[in-house]
Parts: C-alpha cells; structure tokens; sequence
C-alpha cells in the first residue's frame, strides 16, 4: 500500500502542475484517451475501467473549457493525478505485464471513482440534461 501511495502522491503532485498549463492538460488527457482506446475494452472489466477513464476525461475537458466548474478543485486534481498514474507504465504493476498489469491501475481508478462519486454524479446530471 506504502508503494501505491508514493506513486499516487507523485500523480497529485504532477496534477496541480498540470492545470497551470493548459497544453500539457490537454496532452495528457489526449494520451490517456489514447491509452484506454489502445486497451480495447469490449467486455468485462476492461470496459468498465475505460469507461470510467472517459468520464473522468469528460470531466476534466469539461473543468478546463469552463463548461462545467461546479466540481471542487480537490475532486479535479484527484481525477487528473489518477488519469496521470493510469498513463505511468511503470507503477505499481506495470502495465506491460499481460493479464494484470492494468489492476494496480483499475484499483485506483475505481478508489477515486468511489471517493469522489457525489461530484461525479452532479457532473453526469448536469452533462445529460444539458445535451
């Protein structure tokens, strides 16, 4: 656990420093949208990870062209530095290692998802009734 901790204290770090550059932001969510593309997904909990990946990546877009800013700073940051530790290739388990090298990942998406559920549900409210 003390080794999923650095590597994510790492991820939050890297996080506030994105949001003051607005082109690395949006590199970064571009490669994380490439990454859970590249994954395939189509059942399973391949598909549930992803999916929870593109929400968080919708938020994130979303945060930054100011189309949706009633999520709390800390919830921002949070949901960056797991798409930030999604992209690491070399966590906990890296993701290279066939057949689990996605768990250490899907564990932390799943944590933040669990963590900050009420501003992720506000988020979807607003985002499909506002289509």
């Amino acid at each position: 656990m003390e080794k999923i901790n650095t590597y994510f204290n790492n991820a939050v770090y890297q996080a506030k420093e994105l949001f003051g550059n607005r082109e690395k932001l949006t590199n970064t969510i571009d490669r994380a949208f490439k990454k859970v593309i590249d994954m395939g997904g189509e059942s399973g909990e391949i598909k549930r990870l992803a999916n929870k990946v593109k929400l968080f990546i919708r938020m994130i877009r979303a945060y930054v062209e100011g189309e949706y800013r009633e999520v709390p700073w800390k919830t921002m940051v949070i949901i960056l530095a797991g798409l930030i530790y999604f992209l690491n290739p070399f966590d906990l388990v890296p993701d290279f290692l066939p057949g689990i090298g996605f768990i250490d990942d899907a564990s932390i998406i799943l944590f933040i998802f669990k963590s900050v559920e009420d501003d992720i549900l506000k988020f979807q409210d607003y985002f499909y009734t506002s289509e």
